[in-house]
């Protein structure tokens, strides 16, 4: 996809989200079946990227996790997160995550709230956990995936509130 018509359609999701149909009026365009399989493919990404996050395997994420282009939406505005930015990103956490006990992640019964048949929100709290078996920290986490040639994507992980997550209500 082209970067223009990536930005355009992130920047009317960002945009539209004041207006835009609550995620129960969206969800209800989909048949059981679909919802529960784009939900099911959504989940299985996100156990993707939790089990590459967890082998601090930088090249994997880049090359089975993030779309190329995603972007990254922070307190300094919106920047394109090529694959060098995220490989440059993740380096950094796991050198960060190396000076701890570290061993894995878990998420904790993520809820995926589906926009439109290639795009969906998944947000849920997941857990740093030690090699000892304690957490090291519980976190909220919201991304928005993209379903691309590739399988479903990564574009985008979203800020939030500790503790809150968005809900399809």
């Amino acid at each position: 996809m082209k970067f223009r018509s990536f930005a355009a359609a992130v920047g009317l999701l960002v945009a539209g989200a004041v207006s835009a149909p609550s995620f129960a009026q969206q969800q209800s365009q989909f048949t059981a079946a679909e919802l529960a399989k784009i939900k099911a493919d959504v989940r299985a990404a996100a156990e993707d990227y939790r089990r590459i996050f967890s082998a601090r395997d930088t090249k994997g994420i880049v090359e089975k996790v993030w779309a190329n282009p995603g972007i990254s939406l922070g307190a300094n505005g919106v920047s394109v997160m090529t694959p060098d930015k995220v490989a440059a990103m993740y380096d950094g956490l796991f050198q960060s995550l190396a000076k701890t006990d570290y061993d894995h992640s878990v998420f904790k019964d993520p809820i995926v709230c589906v926009l439109t048949p290639t795009n969906a929100i998944m947000s849920g709290k997941f857990q740093r956990i030690n090699k000892d078996g304690t957490m090291l920290a519980e976190l909220t986490a919201s991304y928005l995936y993209t379903k691309t040639l590739d399988g479903w994507r990564l574009v985008t992980i979203l800020g939030g509130q500790p503790g809150k997550v968005v809900t399809c209500d």
